[in-house]
């Protein structure tokens, strides 16, 4: 089959750590079928890109400045009048993908379009499903559905999209509730968790993973993955830390893994809270060394707000890495509870109870094999394109 998947969720050249499950999908979907992907970059990011990337653009881009990173993949500039309108925005974004999409189809003609991210991206997928006659299939990621489709003309432009796939994939049985509660007909509703790269994630000796990042075998290492932003609330994991290094002194390290806009005031607060050293912030790093972290961590902890199914818990998990993590979206559906903790969201007291209680059980108990892969994952998506 040829399949097309339009969205924003997805590496670029000068990001290459974003949207990184998007891509092994799509790896693992093109090892039997052929995929292209139209991946746009919002003019806003372009212009804050390197200049390296600022030449690429310019160098390799059409009037349209789109680039093409691997024969798979092309990136035209997003255009949309930036914080105003946002329900218009499904509207926008096909205009800006429009000529690169037409360009496309005169040497592939997709089978079935792909949309990953409810608005505005799979407004455009269903928006480019129709002009050449194809069905097209949403997959919704969470805070698309949980959050954007609350209320207001967004919520509408959110539901008009959902109604219209003739397909929508959830990646967990709480988004699919929520989106069944938009209007969509459950039988057009489909559950598929996501997979991880289990070549990468996968059980490993902790001393030895320990070894090459040059940490002891006796400290305690908790892993944070994520965006530094307020839903992810890694403030909540700095202040708890307060009780972890009273408690464990010099062998007590958070290593928070992710960037974003919150990065400098949680290291202003670690300064405020006097355990900047015990805290470190590594920014984004590339998903093998991820994995390594998470091989070499005591725990995984998750703190957020608000979830559909997180990629970095599947990703502790199949590294045998338990987690204590807040009790939201579909978390629950994935966690293990002879292994893993769930807390209240927003409640400090307990994730420090629940960590401590984690790390000094004397019973330690062994999970089963990871069930997440994302080649199961591809096969899951292909049986619903199929079925279509």
């Amino acid at each position: 089959m040829k399949l097309l998947l339009i969205t924003s969720t997805y590496p670029t050249p000068w990001v290459p750590t974003q949207g990184v499950f998007n891509g092994q999908l799509v790896a693992a979907l093109n090892r039997s079928h052929s995929v292209r992907v139209i991946a746009p970059v919002p003019w806003t990011s372009s212009k804050g890109a390197s200049k390296s990337t600022a030449n690429a653009l310019s160098e390799r881009g059409s009037s349209e400045r789109s680039i093409q990173s691997d024969g798979i993949v092309t990136h035209p500039t997003f255009y949309y009048p930036p914080m105003v309108f946002r329900w218009t925005y499904g509207f926008w974004y096909w205009k800006s993908i429009e000529r690169t999409f037409l360009n496309l189809t005169k040497t592939f003609q997709p089978d079935v379009v792909l949309g990953y991210w409810a608005h505005p991206d799979s407004e455009a997928a269903i928006r480019a499903a129709a002009s050449v006659k194809v069905p097209c299939v949403v997959m919704v990621g969470g805070s698309d559905i949980r959050i954007l489709a609350k209320t207001g003309k967004r919520r509408v432009a959110i539901q008009s999209v959902l109604r219209q796939a003739n397909r929508v994939v959830a990646f967990s049985e709480d988004l699919a509730r929520h989106v069944s509660q938009l209007g969509v007909p459950t039988e057009r509703i489909e559950v598929v968790y996501r997979g991880v790269d289990r070549s990468l994630f996968a059980p490993r000796n902790r001393d030895e993973a320990r070894v090459e990042l040059s940490l002891n075998s006796s400290d305690i290492v908790l892993t944070w993955v994520g965006r530094l932003v307020d839903v992810k609330n890694p403030a909540m994991a700095i202040h708890a830390a307060v009780a972890w290094t009273k408690r464990y002194g010099k062998r007590f390290r958070l290593v928070l893994i992710g960037d974003g806009p919150l990065k400098a005031g949680l290291q202003r607060l670690a300064e405020q809270l006097g355990i900047q050293h015990h805290c470190s912030f590594l920014g984004a790093l590339p998903h093998a060394s991820i994995a390594n972290w998470f091989q070499a961590a005591n725990l995984t902890i998750l703190t957020s707000h608000s979830e559909g199914v997180p990629n970095v818990l599947l990703e502790s998990n199949a590294c045998g890495t338990p987690f204590v993590a807040t009790d939201v979206g579909g978390v629950r559906e994935i966690a293990d509870l002879n292994a893993d903790t769930l807390i209240p969201p927003g409640d400090v007291g307990a994730l420090q109870h629940a960590v401590i209680a984690k790390l000094e059980e004397t019973v330690h108990y062994q999970r089963p094999q990871s069930q997440y892969d994302v080649d199961g994952l591809a096969h899951r998506i292909v049986s619903i394109i199929e079925r279509l």
